[in-house]
């Protein structure tokens, strides 16, 4: 979810006329905020080449937010939220939760190359084949974990990564059979460089265990269905005041030599006014992958709005459509594409398909107190261009970019759950998950929490205009795919024909082509 606002100095035409702020909800924000404008200054136009400053700020407020009005919070306008950026090849984060830089390298190919080999010694024949449709039986799964838990063993690469599962494509209910199956495409994987199992034919990461046991545990029978999943980055009190002070300090010119040399100052003072920032997770634990997952797919997502990572497929960032100084202040945040699932006639099973995921905009600004007011006009071209080219091009980018991936399947995962829980799968299929919903009987939650990151500014200068952008949010309300408007027919039975041809095999595996 993203914020920014601005303040706008402008030249007349007149070389000897004063600077002077425009008029507005920025204008009105800094006279009953804590922030006053500087008195006008006197400039010759020989004095300065670059003749508009606009200094734009992201924020991302907590997701309560939302357009759906669900999961608000008491408060009608929360407080503003400071986001950070993600860096460009990926994060790592220390003992003390702190987000920090991570650059990956293979320069000869070398530990790839090792890492297929593995591959060809460690899989089974059957799973180094790629599958257009292989099964999985989430009743002998459970049973392969118990079996390696009480064994004392480490779980293996075939069950942390559900049988090289890319995708989950169906779910079917067989009440016959006591027993609920996932289905999907399968192909053997690696470790790539960043340490995600990747698929070795398309690259897409693989579904993993550890995300599958957080999207059951969110629907459990204990918790409701409209159970919401977010992240956000909050500003401290200390990062506020920075910020307010670096506003005060935002320089009247900048004269055409010094563009460059200013522009990389002005973002080094703003990500040091800025300081640390404080990463917070709703729905899930913090310290579960899936969190994870959420907040990195945000991080890059800003960062190419903003210019600060190229994206990898041809499309439109909101840097690149910015032609001039926005009218209105801007969010947007990622959210499941919700018209998702084609369900049987029997009401049994169901068909995941689409994109997953969307990015959504709209037009906010800020009133007093530093409040954000939803605005009901149309956002901004550039914002909008931004969105639609993200949602576009998502599964392009989810093949070069595995993180997009990882939360797409994450939304299916969540979306498949919510489903199970709403028409009461389990007891359909006369059987109750145990050890996958016991925390304490099988962690999911082990990975270090991000609790802090270090806010990262870019400086664009746009025309004469400077963009000084730092920037964050994702919300995942998965029961909104199973409203009736959002549940596509099956009108030839496809679903259900394939339901019904699914046997599972009398060998104790737990997955099958």
């Amino acid at each position: 979810v993203t914020y920014y606002f601005g303040a706008k100095l402008q030249i007349s035409d007149s070389p000897l006329q004063c600077l002077r702020f425009r008029s507005g909800p920025v204008y009105n924000f800094f006279r009953r905020g804590h922030f006053e404008p500087r008195n006008p200054v006197v400039i010759m136009r020989k004095q300065i080449c670059s003749v508009r400053i606009l200094a734009i700020f992201f924020f991302v407020a907590n997701p309560f937010t939302s357009n759906s009005g669900r999961g608000q919070n008491q408060d009608n306008n929360p407080p503003l939220a400071i986001t950070v950026q993600l860096p460009t090849l990926g994060v790592s984060i220390d003992a003390a939760g702190v987000l920090t830089t991570s650059v990956y390298a293979d320069p000869d190919g070398q530990l790839i190359r090792d890492r297929l080999e593995s591959v060809r010694r460690e899989l089974t024949p059957q799973l180094q084949t790629k599958s257009r449709l292989r099964k999985v039986s989430l009743r002998r799964l459970e049973q392969a974990i118990s079996e390696s838990v009480e064994a004392g063993h480490e779980l293996s690469d075939e069950l942390k990564s559900i049988a090289g599962l890319t995708r989950i494509e169906f779910v079917f209910i067989l009440p016959d059979q006591n027993d609920i199956v996932l289905a999907g495409p399968a192909e053997p994987w690696i470790q790539n460089l960043a340490g995600h199992a990747v698929g070795i034919h398309s690259g897409e990461p693989t579904l993993l265990l550890d995300d599958l046991i957080v999207a059951i545990r969110t629907f459990a029978s204990t918790r409701p269905l409209n159970s919401w999943v977010a992240c956000s980055i909050d500003p401290t009190a200390e990062g506020l005041a920075g910020l307010q002070d670096f506003q005060q300090r935002l320089p009247d010119q900048v004269a055409e030599l010094s563009r460059n040399e200013a522009a990389l100052q002005l973002a080094g003072d703003l990500r040091n006014s800025l300081g640390m920032a404080d990463v917070k997770v709703y729905g899930v634990d913090p310290r579960s992958h899936a969190a994870h997952v959420m907040i990195e797919a945000d991080y890059r997502m800003k960062m190419m709005a903003v210019g600060l990572e190229l994206p990898p497929v041809r499309m439109t960032t909101f840097i690149g459509a910015l032609k001039g100084a926005p009218r209105h202040l801007q969010r947007w945040w990622l959210t499941p594409n919700y018209k998702c699932l084609i369900q049987s006639d029997d009401g049994l099973s169901v068909r995941l398909i689409g994109r997953g995921v969307q990015l959504q905009t709209e037009n906010i600004d800020v009133g007093q107190r530093a409040r954000v007011v939803q605005q009901p006009n149309k956002p901004s071209r550039a914002a909008r261009m931004y969105a639609a080219s993200f949602t576009k091009n998502y599964e392009q980018l989810s093949a070069l970019s595995p993180v997009y991936a990882q939360l797409r399947n994450l939304i299916d995962l969540l979306v498949a759950a919510a489903w199970i829980r709403k028409i009461d799968g389990y007891k359909q299929a006369n059987w109750r998950p145990e050890i996958i919903l016991d925390e304490s009987k099988y962690a999911v939650s082990r990975l270090p929490g991000i609790k802090h990151a270090q806010c990262v500014a870019n400086a664009v200068w746009k025309q004469n205009i400077l963009v000084l952008p730092a920037g964050g949010g994702v919300s995942i309300l998965a029961s909104d795919a199973l409203q009736k408007q959002n549940l596509g027919q099956d009108p030839d039975g496809a679903v259900l024909k394939l339901a019904d041809s699914i046997t599972i095999p009398q060998a104790e595996s737990w997955w099958w082509d």
